[in-house]
């Protein structure tokens, strides 16, 4: 009797593993698209030439001469690539380096060396100061960039070094402040969030004038100060509007040109704070985000995010690191990823995927600490821990990576009966290049068996018995395959 072998798509990891029975329970560089399972595209190197520092932030845009940039921002300056590769350096005069990690308010050594119990967590009695993570956009063709201190702009044709915003107003009480974060509105308006020190505070400059700030009956400048307990961290301009994150809500802000203060913003949701300046994605007027112990979209509302690996991904999160989380569109594959500094790692080293299109998750590990999506450039932008621009999704070279899935375990036999394998009958379309092993049990808890791997060339003899089998399938490094539904040869046993 032949029967499929055929799982939903994505990965299952909230709880057991048991919990996972009939669905893949893990997976690294392994993608479900359109009804096939494929490997994550490759990579390759962008430029030969580094950027110093560590990278926190990355944007891409065409100015008014029909030039392509990518700007990066890291920990020791701000930086620009052409469409070629060619990398410039344009840090501000007097631009302070910050820390590339996070600590605590302490400073490192705080506390005895052993102290607590390994694996308990610790008690929140110490402030942590964030790793610096600068906030990009664009005012037409300037670079609008912002280390969470200062507010730069850079304009691709004058060049040179990036200068303080504030430089260019002519009276002092007009020029921008200081922000935590900036962003720029629809209508033009540059926000600065977390204004002149204060972590309530957005303020925005003239949408026709970028140096001027100080309100009056003849400009559009303006602010509004937030009823929030949390400090200001991102700001997403949307379809009609943008949102403003803090750590514990979000809010609306919306252009009223019958408001007195132009903008209205309100707050549209508590306990939904955003755990890093770079964790949202804005999807045409959706906003996807991650929070500090779950996912949320808003689109139009604001809504908590089934997910189907967040007991995994929160488990797995360095808490000291979270603010290096980094969001990452991928409209080819209707996918948000968003990389996270595992328990253990200083950088961000693993990932967790969300298919906004078929509404599946997936999980891996791969070392990116920023990236943007295709559109300006022909590729996806990413950035490596070693300053590194890479191409995404181009190609099969993954450093030669296995790309693999594990499935929960799946009843094949029912009540005392077990069911005996005699055969798989492979539905993959680059033969040979996937290989299938299986892990046989009869409870839950009894004793596992391994069996294979098998090369799936063709219809393969196998023979194994029990009541639950998972499958692994693990693919040929840099190659490109696709795997779409096994059968079984099987006949059903008597119970042992």
């Amino acid at each position: 009797m032949l029967i499929d072998y055929e799982l939903p798509p994505g990965v299952f990891r909230n709880g057991t593993r048991y919990s996972a029975q009939g669905r893949f329970y893990d997976a690294d560089l392994w993608r479900w698209f359109e009804g096939t399972q494929l490997p994550v595209g490759g990579w390759r190197f962008k430029s030969a030439q580094l950027v110093t520092g560590k990278p926190r932030a990355i944007l891409t845009w065409v100015d008014s001469e029909n030039q392509t940039w990518a700007a990066v921002g890291s920990n020791t300056g701000l930086f620009v690539y052409t469409r070629g590769g060619s990398l410039s350096t344009i840090t501000p005069m007097g631009f302070i380096p910050g820390p590339a990690d996070a600590t605590t308010g302490g400073g490192y050594g705080l506390g005895a060396y052993g102290a607590g119990y390994y694996g308990t967590p610790r008690p929140d009695d110490t402030n942590v100061i964030p790793a610096l993570v600068w906030t990009l956009d664009t005012w037409g063709s300037i670079l609008i960039a912002c280390d969470g201190r200062d507010i730069y702009e850079w304009d691709p044709a004058v060049g040179g070094l990036a200068t303080l915003l504030s430089a260019g107003s002519v009276d002092p009480l007009d020029a921008a402040p200081s922000a935590v974060a900036i962003f720029v509105t629809e209508e033009g308006a540059i926000t600065a969030l977390g204004a002149a020190g204060d972590p309530r505070k957005v303020e925005w400059a003239d949408p026709e004038d970028r140096h001027m700030w100080r309100p009056s009956g003849t400009n559009l400048a303006g602010g509004f100060r937030i009823q929030s307990q949390g400090s200001l961290r991102c700001g997403k301009r949307i379809r009609g509007g943008a949102t403003i994150s803090t750590d514990t809500d979000k809010h609306l802000m919306s252009y009223s040109a019958s408001s007195p203060d132009v903008y209205d913003i309100q707050r549209i949701g508590s306990g939904c704070g955003i755990i890093s300046k770079q964790a949202a994605a804005v999807v045409d007027q959706r906003e996807y985000s991650m929070g500090s112990n779950r996912f949320w979209v808003f689109n139009g509302a604001l809504d908590p995010l089934e997910c189907d690996v967040g007991d995994f991904v929160f488990q797995n999160i360095n808490p000291a690191q979270i603010s290096k989380v980094s969001a990452v569109h991928n409209s080819q594959f209707g996918e948000v990823w968003w990389f996270y500094p595992s328990q253990g790692s200083l950088e961000n080293d693993s990932y967790v995927v969300h298919n906004y299109r078929e509404g599946h998750w997936n999980i891996g590990s791969l070392v990116r600490l920023c990236g943007t999506d295709k559109g300006v450039f022909q590729y996806p932008l990413l950035m490596g821990s070693d300053g590194r621009l890479y191409e995404h999704e181009v190609g099969q070279q993954r450093d030669g990576r296995s790309p693999y899935a594990l499935s929960g375990p799946v009843e094949i036999g029912t009540g005392e009966k077990t069911v005996s394998v005699y055969g798989i009958i492979p539905d993959e379309q680059s033969l040979g290049e996937v290989q299938v092993s299986f892990t046989t049990g009869d409870w839950t808890m009894s004793p596992d068996f391994e069996e294979g791997p098998f090369s799936l060339s063709e219809k393969t003899d196998v023979r194994f018995n029990g009541r639950r089998v998972s499958i692994k399938m693990v693919a040929t490094p840099d190659v490109d395959f696709r795997v779409g539904v096994f059968r079984f040869n099987i006949k059903q046993a008597s119970g042992r």
